[in-house]
């Protein structure tokens, strides 16, 4: 089971999010939920099992969304931190990403978004919702080249698919199962917009990630 934390000082919200991930058979436990970053802290103290996520939101009262992330990095750096927000805007995004997180999607997102994410995080994969990629990398094409940059799992599946592998072959180079593989991919194509696969080809080459 991926154990989670919801962080949102909306109750209706935390609640709806609590009842759809406890009642629809999927592989999540929650481990509990804070509506601020001071209550956060002090739940995680008490807890006797620490969640593997934190489904954190940005605009809080006492502690915003980048203030308890900064805390969350210096005392747990091992909870992963997905960011789930109705604030989208670049810089917020930006900040965020420099910190450290591993997925944000945006609150509009439906349901089954925040279940893939989830899933891919748990998986080591990172999941950035599609409204958040294209604002993300249409930002960077307005202020020249500031895009979202592959992570080293990403690097080396664009580099074995563009190199003519296999699914299959892909996994057992990286030691991951063929399912980790196609996340990867599809997370790939959604972040950053791609269509074919000639297009992940020539973003490939064109950021040096191989050599022709």
């Amino acid at each position: 089971m991926i154990t989670v934390f919801i962080v949102d000082d909306h109750s209706l919200f935390r609640l709806g999010t609590r009842y759809f991930l406890e009642n629809n058979n999927l592989p999540v436990k929650v481990l509990g939920e804070a509506d601020s970053g001071y209550d956060l802290f002090v739940k995680l103290k008490q807890l006797k099992e620490l969640p593997q996520m934190i489904l954190l939101d940005i605009l809080m009262p006492d502690m915003s969304g980048v203030e308890v992330l900064e805390k969350l990095r210096e005392l747990y750096p091992q909870i992963k931190v997905l960011v789930l927000s109705s604030e989208t805007a670049f810089a917020t995004i930006n900040k965020m990403m420099n910190i450290g997180i591993e997925g944000f999607i945006s609150k509009a997102a439906p349901y089954h978004d925040l279940v893939g994410a989830i899933v891919s995080i748990s998986e080591d994969v990172p999941y950035f919702g599609c409204d958040i990629s294209r604002i993300i990398n249409c930002v960077g094409a307005i202020k020249g080249g500031v895009t979202i940059a592959p992570t080293a799992r990403e690097r080396e599946v664009m580099l074995y698919a563009a190199s003519g592998l296999s699914g299959k072959e892909i996994a057992d180079k990286m030691n991951i199962s063929l399912r980790t593989v196609d996340k990867h991919k599809n997370n790939i194509f959604t972040k950053f917009g791609f269509k074919t696969s000639m297009d992940m080809v020539n973003f490939a080459v064109h950021h040096g990630i191989i050599k022709l």
